[in-house]
């Protein structure tokens, strides 16, 4: 208990960095500010009950969000990072309730089901967000019946 407390408290001190980086000149979809969000989000969907939501982490995934898609080309790369993003916040929104199991399904379908003319340019990070969604699933199995309602 007091590893994660020290986790969550490192975790939300890497926000508040990330959100100091970007103001400084940094781009939201640089792998630093990624990490930290993918880093962020992946623990509180883990431990839900100590990794709250603060309003802080949905804005800065929105700003990463915005950053990684541009009108004319978005790179591969950028493509990849945004449906993982995508992805690692319906999941940690499904732990914590605020998504039902239906609408995490859904997502993760829409995600990968998505025209996706970037995969033959980064195969290494479709057959990632593959298996990140097979994982994702996987353990909604194992959950059984589901935190978030139907």
């Amino acid at each position: 208990q007091d590893d994660l407390g020290a986790a969550h408290r490192y975790a939300l001190q890497s926000l508040e960095l990330a959100e100091a980086y970007w103001r400084s000149g940094a781009s939201p979809a640089s792998l630093p500010f990624l990490q930290t969000l993918y880093n962020y989000l992946t623990l509180s969907a883990s431990h839900p009950e100590i990794f709250t939501l603060p309003p802080r982490l949905e804005r800065l995934i929105q700003l990463a969000d915005e950053n990684l898609h541009h009108p004319r080309y978005t790179p591969p790369l950028n493509q990849a990072n945004r449906i993982q993003l995508r992805l690692l916040q319906a999941w940690s929104d499904f732990q914590h309730g605020h998504l039902s199991e239906s609408a995490l399904r859904q997502l993760i379908t829409e995600q990968l089901d998505a025209e996706q003319v970037w995969i033959s340019q980064r195969p290494d990070r479709w057959v990632a967000l593959q298996q990140l969604a097979a994982g994702l699933l996987q353990r909604l199995e194992l959950l059984g019946k589901t935190p978030g309602t139907e």
